[in-house]
């Protein structure tokens, strides 16, 4: 996939709507996985559905505590992952600015800054329309997704 291809989305962090702007694959990415725990039965399920690079993360970490993944036929629960701490999977890394032109973060990004997570970039809506044409005059595509990129910075409500 293009790493010049975006979406972009309107989410509501309780003070307003503001844009967020995130690498398309990322975000498809963080998505399919957020979907794999909400859908699935047994690790088989999960295994079939969640991006292999989530679950090779879940294994390293299971590993390093001297556990294994439970068999395919076990029972899947997210709480047997680090999904309930909010710590996966990861949010999106547009949201720190990165992967976008700094001429955009540093013109038009808002600071969010978080207790736990540190500063977020986000946008104002009114400068959206001068925002799309500044990246599509650099090469990038741009797409609106709101549900993906409320869901790729943890502000999804889980419907699927």
């Amino acid at each position: 996939m293009n790493s010049h291809a975006l979406i972009y989305g309107l989410v509501d962090y309780g003070e307003g709507a503001r844009v967020v702007i995130l690498n398309r694959s990322e975000a498809e990415d963080i998505f399919s996985a957020l979907k794999a725990i909400r859908n699935s039965a047994t690790w088989h399920d999960f295994r079939q559905a969640c991006p292999q690079k989530y679950v090779d993360r879940i294994h390293e970490n299971l590993i390093s505590e001297g556990d294994h993944l439970p068999d395919d036929s076990r029972l899947f629960c997210s709480d047997q992952i680090p999904y309930l701490d909010y710590d996966w999977p990861q949010f999106a890394s547009g949201l720190f600015g990165e992967g976008l032109p700094r001429t955009i973060v540093s013109e038009y990004g808002e600071p969010y800054d978080t207790v736990l997570d540190g500063l977020f970039i986000h946008f104002n809506p009114e400068d959206l329309i001068t925002i799309r044409k500044e990246l599509t005059r650099l090469g990038y595509s741009l797409e609106r997704d709101d549900e993906k990129a409320a869901h790729a910075v943890g502000y999804g409500k889980l419907n699927f």
